[in-house]
């Protein structure tokens, strides 16, 4: 039912530009003359449709039956749904050109969405396009092309001090099953943690995040705080969610017709994030330890947790929702979260190996060197060398990091990743022949023992010996640096190898996921005004514009690009040929490329690609280069680094071999240092 006049009106010139439009393609057919109808004519033909016709004022039906019959016979318009024949005849079918416009208009509100093009710059765009006949149906203002709801947000909750908005997690499951194959079991993994939205002020949000396990490519909204302080009460935060995920749990979601079981699987969380949501001490209370009862002492005037040789007793869920031990609880309640069926609230916190490890733990060791007692200071001259070898790395890392070494002095800036790639990748060699080989070899325990639980499906003997390797970093690391420097960071790491038995290797239930989602936030907004409201109408523009292509759970096993026909060739292979391969979108073989030519095999080869071309008989796709055949161990301790796969390369092969490229395992990076090269490879996608 039209409500107002004005509203008629305007549903009454729709009509007539639809039904112009359709005169304007029987034009091209010359069937008949088309008479223009201008913008006044248009409003003149309405009003006097509901002069003359007062039941038209009520009812709709009558009043665009009417207003049909008066254009018909006046401009002689045919019924653009009898007179056309298929393309085929000469003729435009209407209906698909009618869809055509529908589909454009899909598509261009999907790509305001995923550029995140403002509302400013698209209103200037529309008018232009508007004005080629084809695109005469597009709309003048952006919020009509995309949907926009312009109605007041009336849902938002006050959150003390500040308010909050519920976006839903079963919405999100949803979304994620459009694009993916769920599983019976939906795991879901959440994501907590405070944004700063700007630098002069305290303004900042509090998201709850998610995605599905393993797909952590699609993260959504459950529900968005904003405030100028974080929210006081951490059960009012999670009211909603916790109300939901415990529905959630018990009764199961239906998507297509088929009941999924769904489970909240873990909550990733920084040390301030969790003893919020938890309601236990901090960082820098004497009880603040999540998974024992070890109590920390005060020396130097820093809480510390001294390593233990007898370990404390672990905690439980059942000893948290008794208050086995008082203080290390804040206040009389528990978290609501204790509520979700099946949700451990001491397990089911995974510690966070970015902020664990990288952001705590190696940080920390960096600036010992750099700042830290004389005892164990590096000279200025050192630090040098150590920037020079990093800068001289540049060109030999792989399209795989996101960044490149920067000087490590800028360690205070440098992020999360860059942290894991010194600690993983370049520190060992960066920093060989520069420490004392007391400080190296530690570096080394931790080196290891991350490399290993950064692996997947690794054996229980290399678990344990990971886990021996962490508790005697953090006992050697006291005897070196200090029992006050043993912070909360570093005493976590005698238990960070247990998350490995419940979740696998440590990427799988990391912030890293999160923490790159942040940005989207932030993105979100264009002033500093209502930030709340604008993320929300920003996330719904999305939701409802975005184009979803249900994407396969396998990824594509192979993508070549660059067709050539230089070689080398050898027996048993043919065209064609190309100079660049993706394997399962995680591995890239660039053979132009003197650091993406590089491969370990699932047998053992370490490999420098020349080409990629085909088998003979079965035209599979196969890779030629060289092969590097003496290869030595970069260390001999504590362990031979043969057994994780990194080789010293000395020799280059002059014989051409090639091998399936099914038999690729992961590819490495090569430096060249005095004259030899040193390879070893990338244990995990970054």
């Amino acid at each position: 039912m039209i409500r107002s006049y004005r509203t008629k009106r305007r549903k009454i010139q729709e009509e007539l530009k639809t039904l112009h439009f359709s005169k304007k393609l029987n034009e091209t057919s010359n069937n008949f003359n088309v008479h223009t109808i201008s913008t006044s004519e248009e409003l003149n033909i309405s009003a006097n449709i509901i002069q003359k016709n007062p039941k038209a004022a009520n009812n709709d039906e009558v009043l665009i039956s009417t207003f049909r019959q008066n254009l018909e016979q006046d401009y002689e318009i045919p019924d653009h749904h009898s007179n056309y024949t298929n393309c085929t005849n000469g003729y435009t079918d209407v209906n698909k050109i009618v869809d055509s416009s529908e589909t454009l208009k899909s598509q261009l509100a999907n790509w305001v969405v995923q550029c995140n093009v403002p509302n400013t710059t698209v209103n200037r765009l529309l008018p232009i396009l508007k004005q080629h006949e084809c695109l005469h149906s597009l709309p003048l203002d952006c919020r009509t092309l995309l949907h926009s709801n312009n109605t007041k947000i009336t849902n938002i909750r006050f959150v003390n001090p500040g308010y909050y908005f519920h976006f839903g997690l079963r919405e999100g499951i949803v979304k994620c099953a459009d694009r993916y194959n769920l599983n019976d079991e939906i795991k879901i993994i959440v994501g907590i943690d405070g944004l700063p939205l700007a630098k002069s002020s305290s303004s900042q949000f509090w998201p709850i995040l998610a995605y599905v396990q393993p797909f952590k490519e699609y993260v959504f909204l459950i529900g968005l705080y904003h405030g100028f302080e974080k929210p006081v009460e951490s059960n009012d935060f999670l009211k909603e969610f916790v109300d939901e995920a415990e529905h959630l749990v018990k009764n199961g979601i239906n998507i297509n017709n088929s009941i999924h079981k769904v489970s909240i699987f873990a909550i990733c969380a920084d040390a301030p994030a969790k003893s919020f949501i938890m309601k236990v001490k901090g960082h820098s209370g004497y009880h603040s330890c999540t998974r024992c009862f070890v109590e920390g002492e005060y020396l130097n005037r820093r809480m510390c947790f001294p390593y233990q040789k007898i370990k404390s007793r672990e905690r439980s869920h059942e000893g948290y929702t008794i208050k086995v031990q008082e203080e290390h609880h804040v206040g009389n309640s528990l978290s609501d979260l204790i509520r979700i069926p099946g949700f451990d609230m001491v397990n089911s916190f995974p510690l966070d190996y970015m902020h664990l490890v990288t952001l705590g733990a190696m940080r920390k060791l960096i600036n010992l060197w750099m700042h830290g007692p004389l005892t164990v200071r590096l000279p200025s001259l050192q630090i040098k060398k150590i920037s020079n070898n990093l800068l001289s790395f540049k060109s030999s890392i792989t399209n795989d990091f996101v960044r490149k070494p920067r000087k490590i002095e800028e360690v205070s800036r440098w992020k999360a990743t860059e942290l894991r790639q010194f600690l993983i990748y370049t520190g060992p060699l960066a920093l060989k022949n520069i420490l004392t080989e007391r400080m190296y070899d530690n570096f080394m325990f931790l080196n290891i023992s991350m490399t290993i639980l950064l692996s997947p499906n690794i054996s229980n003997n290399l678990l344990n010996y990971a886990n021996s390797l962490l508790n005697f970093f953090v006992s050697d690391f006291e005897n070196i640096y200090g029992k006050h420097m043993v912070s909360h960071n570093i005493h976590g790491l005698t238990h960070i190898g247990l998350d490995y038995q419940r979740y696998g290797q440590l990427d799988s239930c990391s912030c890293f996921i999160f923490e790159n989602y942040m940005k989207t936030l932030k993105q979100m907004l264009r002033k500093h005004e209502k930030p709340l409201e604008q993320v929300i109408k920003r996330y719904q523009e999305k939701t409802t514009n975005e184009i979803v292509n249900h994407i396969s759970n396998q990824p594509i096993a192979t993508k070549l690009s660059y067709a050539h026909s230089n070689g080398p060739l050898i027996q048993n292979t043919c065209e064609p040929q190309y100079l660049k391969l993706i394997l399962h979108n995680k591995i890239t073989i660039n053979t132009r490329s003197s650091s993406d030519s590089y491969v370990l095999t699932n047998t053992g080869e370490v490999v420098q690609v020349k080409n990629i071309a085909h088998y003979n008989s079965t035209l599979e796709v196969l890779i030629i280069g060289f092969e590097f055949l003496n290869k030595c161990p970069f260390y001999d301790k504590p362990i031979r680094s043969s057994k994780l796969n990194i080789f010293i390369v000395q020799n280059l092969s002059k014989n051409l071999k090639y091998w399936k490229i099914t038999e690729i395992k992961n590819k490495i990076i090569l430096f060249s240092v005095k004259e030899r090269y040193i390879a070893f490879p990338i244990l995990h996608s970054l």
